[in-house]
């Protein structure tokens, strides 16, 4: 849970919760409302607070004890999100099933590496893993 670095972070430098908060420009009350709602801040304030502490964000981000990334967003926020995208499709433009956000994501992915197309796949296996099946067959490649 974020709060929990925030507080080892905050006790390493022997300083508040509140203290820190407060000098990186956030409500004192900030760092209660990580504790009781779980909740991660967002990429702006975590900036802020890799730049106060001096430690990378990525830091801020990582379960130490397994190496694995801890989400910003909860299931039902990205469930909501997703569903708010659904309207915002654009009309189809090449063909039936076009869709902005798939073609961004396939441009993203030209320019990553192997291993950064790994971790967005397994970021969005977990962050939907309602959706992705244990099934990996790909219709595409069967035809």
């Amino acid at each position: 849970m974020f709060y929990d670095k925030f507080k080892l972070l905050c006790s390493q430098s022997g300083i508040s919760c509140n203290k820190a908060a407060t000098d990186i420009g956030l409500s004192n009350s900030t760092p209660t409302k990580w504790k009781k709602t779980g909740a991660t801040p967002d990429g702006a304030t975590l900036a802020k607070i890799s730049a106060y502490f001096r430690v990378p964000i990525s830091s801020l981000l990582t379960d130490d004890s397994t190496g694995a990334l801890e989400f910003t967003t909860s299931i039902q926020e990205l469930r909501s999100q997703l569903g708010n995208s659904e309207k915002e499709k654009s009309p189809s433009i090449t063909g039936a099933g076009f869709d902005r956000d798939i073609r961004r994501i396939e441009r993203a992915r030209e320019k990553m590496t192997d291993t950064d197309k790994d971790k967005m796949m397994k970021l969005l296996e977990l962050s939907f893993s309602d959706y992705f099946s244990d099934d990996y067959e790909d219709d595409d490649l069967n035809e």
